[in-house]
């Protein structure tokens, strides 16, 4: 019983449509109306701006680190450590709140790696921030990232189901990712509306 309720919990955390909230508050739209229209991080980063799409990525990655933690809390063994990971980033991607449609599932899948490991990440996310400043190519960036991730935790010397868990909910989110809109947005993304673009930090310099 314990196992199920915990798989429940794991998939209405992932189905918080985060990116849907901090949009409808704050710019009064709807996300999935917006750009690539996918309820994303990097859809609200591309075309609402950088401070709402901060805002969407730590209620995003932080559902994804709750649900692990609450698990390795409850002593979920790793099977079932891995079936919610799964779970979080399938409640994102399918939302109950949205109809079951939603987000690429890297933002919730990058919670569940900081939660197993978070070291890895640590160095992960230094390396695509100087890369991010570097190239300018978020998409990329954030793929090399994902990869990276499993291979440092191996290096040093994270459990082989931790590390095998971060590249499952990884791997998910990259095929997504390039299954929907490869290393751009830029060929799906639609006219925005002025309106929208009222953070300072708004990058959709290259929106048509």
């Amino acid at each position: 019983m314990t196992e199920i309720l915990l798989l429940l919990t794991a998939y209405f955390l992932g189905s918080i449509p985060t990116s849907y909230l901090v949009v409808q508050i704050f710019h009064g739209r709807d996300i999935r109306q917006v750009g690539t229209t996918n309820p994303g991080m990097m859809n609200v980063w591309d075309n609402i701006g950088l401070w709402s799409a901060l805002l969407v990525g730590i209620g995003d990655i932080g559902k994804g680190s709750l649900a692990i933690g609450l698990g390795i809390w409850l002593g979920a063994d790793p099977y079932l450590l891995g079936a919610v990971a799964l779970t979080v980033v399938l409640g994102h991607d399918f939302s109950v709140f949205l109809r079951f449609h939603g987000g690429n599932g890297t933002a919730p899948a990058v919670g569940v790696v900081m939660a197993l490991l978070p070291i890895s990440t640590v160095y992960v996310l230094l390396i695509v921030v100087a890369a991010y400043f570097a190239t300018r190519k978020k998409r990329a960036c954030g793929i090399l990232g994902m990869a990276l991730a499993p291979s440092l935790g191996f290096l040093l010397g994270y459990d082989f189901s931790s590390i095998l868990i971060s590249l499952m909910v990884l791997s998910l989110a990259v095929i997504k990712i390039i299954r929907f809109e490869g290393f751009t947005a830029d060929r799906m993304r639609q006219p925005v509306d002025p309106v929208l673009t009222s953070d300072s930090e708004n990058d959709s310099t290259t929106t048509q």
